[in-house]
C-alpha cells in the first residue's frame, strides 16, 4: 500500500506528536520532578546548615550563659533539679 504525500506527512507528525507526548510523560516530566525535589531537600539542608552554623558560632555564648546559671544553682541532673524544686516548694508553702 502506497501513501501519498500529505499521508505520509500526517503519518509523520502523528508519530511525533505522539512520540513527543511519551517523552514528555516519561522522561522530561520524572526529570523535572527530581530537580524540584533536590531544590526542596537543598533549601532544607540549607536551613540546617545554618542553623548549625549559628550554634557553633554562639557556642561560647551560650556555655559562658550556661556557666552563669550552674552557678547560680541550675542543677545538672533531673534528679537533683527535682529535690532543688520540692525543696524550694516547701520553703515556700512554709513561709506562706
Amino acid at each position: 500500500m502506497n501513501m501519498t504525500k500529505r499521508e505520509s506527512t500526517l503519518a509523520l507528525i502523528i508519530v511525533l506528536s505522539l512520540g513527543g507526548w511519551a517523552m514528555l510523560t516519561w522522561v522530561i516530566d520524572p526529570v523535572l520532578a527530581a530537580f524540584e525535589q533536590v531544590k526542596q531537600d537543598t533549601m532544607e539542608l540549607e536551613q540546617e546548615l545554618l542553623a548549625a552554623r549559628t550554634l557553633v558560632d554562639n557556642e561560647m555564648k551560650i556555655r559562658k550563659r550556661w556557666s552563669g546559671y550552674q552557678k547560680a544553682g541550675l542543677s545538672r541532673s533531673l534528679e537533683s533539679a527535682d529535690a532543688q524544686t520540692g525543696r524550694a516548694l516547701l520553703t515556700w508553702a512554709e513561709d506562706a
